[in-house]
């Protein structure tokens, strides 16, 4: 079924002018003026607030509906919905502004920092959605009746290193998901200072230019060439 037309005085391309249609635009890609043919995309602060806040819906359902660690593969069809209406929601109440994608895009050079905070993001983000799979065969190890020796040692896997500050961060199959996910999210944080400082010190060493060792023929000497 195809969604009604629904267009803001906000949304529009900036090449031709034309207005676009909010239920055909995508927020998380790139999209395409129907007039001009132009390259749009909404911009990354928007995408990111967007993405925040799906995930922030979905751990309030997940709250509502008391869901636990062991059951913590539920969460994926709450963040499922959390996406669609938030997605609809926003592009409702806050339309977004599209700008044009520049062709030149992969040639430009961004600043170290900016380079070195997606990195950190990157990686962060990334630990975090990997322990959160992880944690989704834990619980399903749990409900197929694992030994207390091994969902032990997946507890304290998921606890450090926070748990070696404060006991209250452990983790246990019975916590609720949000706490399971804020646990994971802070845990996350250390892993990935620690892989961007190891990524950047490789990087540089890498970089090092290598010392050419160059072998040139030995001349003859004055007196061998009167001998």
């Amino acid at each position: 079924m195809e969604l009604p037309e629904s267009y803001s005085e906000r949304t529009f391309c900036p090449h031709c002018g034309e207005h676009l249609n909010l239920n055909r635009l995508n927020i998380y890609g790139v999209s395409k003026c129907p007039v001009c043919e132009s390259l749009l995309a909404v911009s990354r602060l928007y995408r990111v607030v967007t993405w925040l806040l799906t995930i922030g819906a979905s751990l309030l359902l997940a709250s509502v509906f008391r869901v636990k660690a062991y059951a913590a593969v539920a969460w994926i069809p709450l963040l499922l919905t959390s996406a669609v209406l938030i997605t609809i929601f926003a592009k409702a109440w806050f339309p977004p502004k599209v700008g044009l994608v520049p062709m030149d895009a992969a040639g430009k050079r961004t600043e170290p920092w900016l380079r070195n905070l997606s990195l950190l993001l990157m990686f962060w983000f990334g630990q975090t959605f990997f322990l959160v799979a992880y944690s989704f065969i834990a619980g399903s190890a749990y409900l197929l009746g694992g030994t207390q020796g091994d969902i032990r040692e997946l507890c304290e896997f998921f606890s450090l290193p926070l748990a070696w500050v404060n006991s209250r961060f452990e983790i246990s199959p019975t916590i609720s998901l949000p706490a399971l996910f804020g646990i994971v999210f802070a845990n996350s944080f250390f892993y990935a200072v620690t892989y961007t400082a190891l990524t950047r010190i490789v990087q540089s060493r890498l970089r090092k230019p290598f010392t050419k060792l160059g072998i040139s023929a030995t001349q003859p000497d004055d007196d061998d060439d009167c001998i």
